[in-house]
C-alpha cells in the first residue's frame, strides 16, 4: 500500500487532456503530467521569438510521461483503473497551497516555507527559498571537480512566480527565471555562461505528505555546476544517505580533494537524503528520481543537477593512444529533474522512509486492456507479504525447473523482523530458504498456505515456493 507513481507514455504533451484515474471502488487518483500545456509560459525577451524553457519552448521534448499517483491500491495484485477526462485546471488565488498534511507558502522568488501540519515543523529560510537553484564554480573534468569552488550564487533573485493552478487531485505552482547578468550578448558578466534559463513546478497532491519539485533547465556553460537547494534548518550537517539495501549516516564531505576520482563534495544517495531532526523532533528528507549526487551543508540539502566540466588537459592525459569524442561534453541543452520533499520523525522513521523512497522509484507495469479485463491470474496475484519495513524486491521464475516462484525479501530496518508470506487461495505446499544462486539452504514449515521467516537488519533472503 506504499505510494506509487505508475507511468503512462504521452506522445505529445501539447495535445494532452486533463485526466483522472478511477479504480473499481470509485476512488479517484490524480494523473500528473511531467510537463503540461496548461502551465503559464515563460515571458519572452524583446529580442527573442521563443523561450528556452516552459510550455512554449521548442527545446522541450514533445514526448513525456504522465504518472498515476496512488497510495491505496491493492498490493501485489492487478488493479483496474479507468482513465477519465477531468475538469480543466483553474487558476487559484492567494499564495498558499494546502492539504491535510502540509502547507506550502509561495513567495515571489520561490517557496518561502513548507510546514508539516502534524508537528508544526517548518522548512525554509528567509532569503533562501525551498527548492531554489544555486550556481557554483566547477573547474574540473568529467570524472571530478579539481579545485575547491571559489563562489556560489543563489538564483532566487532572478526567479519569478508565474502563478498557481488547481487540478483534479492536486495543486501546481510555477516559477521561471533567467541568469540576467549574462543576457547581454558579448557583454556577459560571467563569460562562461552563455545561456541559463529555468522553469520550476511545485506540486502538492491532495493525499500525499510530500511536495514534488520539478526543474526544467536549459543551459550552455563551461566550468559551472547548478544545484537545487532545500533549506531545512537542520542542526547538523550529518545526515542519512540511501544506499542499495539500506542507508548510511555520513558526516559532511569537505571539498578539499582534487584528484581524478574525487566525489566533488557530494555523497551518492540512491533514493533519498535526510537531515537530522530539529526542534520538535521532525526532520526533512528529499527523494530523488535518478539524480543521486547529494550534499548536506549549513542545514540544507543540496542536489547537484548539472556540471559543465572544461576538461583542461585531461583528454590528452588520460586518453593518449586513441581519439576521444568531445562534442556534447558539457551537458548543454534541455534537462528535466524531479524530487519529492517530505518530513520524517528522526532515525526511528528512516526504515519507513527508505521503503517509501524505494516504492516511489519503482515503475509498476502498466498495460492498456479492454474494459474490465486484467492479465490472467497467476500465483503472484494471490500473494501477500506482511512485515514491518520488509520489501518484496523481486518475484520471478526459478533458474531451474525446481519450484514455481522465487521471492527475494529485503529488511529496510537495522532491527530483526519477521515476514509472513501467503499465497491465499492459490496456496503452496512447499517452501525453502535459498542462497542468491537459488541453491536450497533449508526447508521451511508451511502452515495453512503460508510461511514465516526472520530477517536480520538489512538482510536479503531468497525463498522458493512450490505448489507440490
Amino acid at each position: 500500500t506504499a505510494a506509487m507513481r505508475a507511468p503512462i507514455k504521452v506522445p505529445d504533451f501539447r495535445n494532452a487532456e486533463p485526466l483522472v484515474a478511477v479504480d473499481e471502488q470509485g476512488c479517484r487518483h490524480p494523473v500528473v503530467y511531467q510537463v503540461n500545456p496548461w502551465s503559464p509560459a515563460q515571458p519572452l525577451l524583446p529580442s527573442r521569438l521563443v523561450a528556452s524553457v516552459g510550455p512554449a519552448a521548442r527545446t522541450r521534448p514533445s514526448e513525456c510521461l504522465a504518472h498515476i499517483e496512488a497510495d491505496d491500491l491493492k498490493p501485489l495484485e492487478w488493479n483496474y483503473l479507468r482513465l477519465e477526462r477531468a475538469e480543466p485546471p483553474r487558476i487559484t488565488d492567494g499564495n498558499l497551497l494546502e492539504n491535510k498534511h502540509l502547507s506550502v507558502a509561495l513567495g515571489e522568488n520561490g517557496v518561502e516555507a513548507v510546514k508539516d501540519l502534524a508537528s508544526g515543523a517548518t522548512a525554509g529560510s528567509g532569503e533562501s527559498p525551498v527548492g531554489h537553484l544555486v550556481l557554483e564554480e566547477d573547474e574540473g573534468d568529467p570524472w571530478g571537480t579539481r579545485k575547491k569552488p571559489e563562489f556560489r550564487r543563489s538564483l532566487a533573485p532572478f526567479t519569478r512566480l508565474l502563478g498557481a493552478m488547481r487540478f483534479d487531485g492536486y495543486y501546481e505552482a510555477y516559477y521561471t527565471g533567467r541568469y540576467e547578468p549574462s543576457l547581454r550578448f558579448g557583454r556577459e558578466e560571467d563569460p562562461k555562461i552563455f545561456s541559463l534559463e529555468w522553469y520550476s513546478t511545485v506540486r502538492l497532491l491532495d493525499h500525499a505528505r510530500r511536495v514534488d519539485f520539478s526543474f526544467e533547465i536549459f543551459w550552455k556553460t563551461s566550468g559551472r555546476r547548478i544545484r537545487a537547494a532545500f533549506p531545512c534548518g537542520a542542526p547538523s550537517d550529518a545526515g542519512w544517505y540511501s544506499i542499495p539495501g539500506g542507508w548510511l549516516e555520513r558526516q559532511r564531505y569537505e571539498q578539499t580533494e582534487t584528484f581524478l576520482w574525487s566525489p566533488n563534495g557530494d555523497w551518492p544517495a540512491l533514493h533519498f537524503t535526510a537531515v537530522k531532526p530539529g526542534t520538535g523532533g521532525t526532520g526533512w528528507a528529499l527523494v530523488n528520481y535518478g539524480t543521486p549526487s547529494a550534499r548536506i551543508e549549513d542545514g540544507a540539502i543540496l542536489m547537484s543537477l548539472l556540471r559543465s566540466p572544461s576538461f583542461g588537459h585531461c583528454l590528452e592525459r588520460y586518453a593518449q593512444d586513441y581519439p576521444m569524442p568531445t562534442s556534447g561534453i558539457r551537458d548543454g541543452g534541455w534537462h528535466h529533474f524531479t524530487f519529492s520533499f517530505m518530513p520524517h520523525a528522526g532515525e526511528k522513521d528512516i526504515p519507513r522512509l527508505s521503503l517509501d523512497a524505494a516504492a516511489l522509484n519503482q515503475a509498476p507495469p502498466v498495460f492498456a486492456a479492454e474494459t474490465g479485463k486484467c492479465p490472467p491470474d497467476v500465483l503472484l496475484n494471490s500473494l501477500s507479504v506482511a512485515g514491518e519495513c520488509v520489501e518484496l524486491v523481486s518475484a520471478k521464475a526459478p533458474f531451474s525447473k525446481g519450484g514455481d516462484l522465487i521471492l527475494r525479501l529485503l529488511n529496510h530496518s537495522p532491527r530483526e523482523t519477521e515476514a509472513a508470506v501467503s499465497a491465499g487461495t492459490a496456496g503452496f505446499a512447499k517452501a525453502s530458504e535459498a542462497l542468491l544462486t537459488e541453491d536450497i539452504v533449508r526447508e521451511l514449515p508451511v502452515k495453512d498456505g503460508s510461511v514465516r521467516v526472520w530477517l536480520k537488519g538489512f538482510e536479503v533472503k531468497t525463498l522458493i515456493l512450490s505448489k507440490q
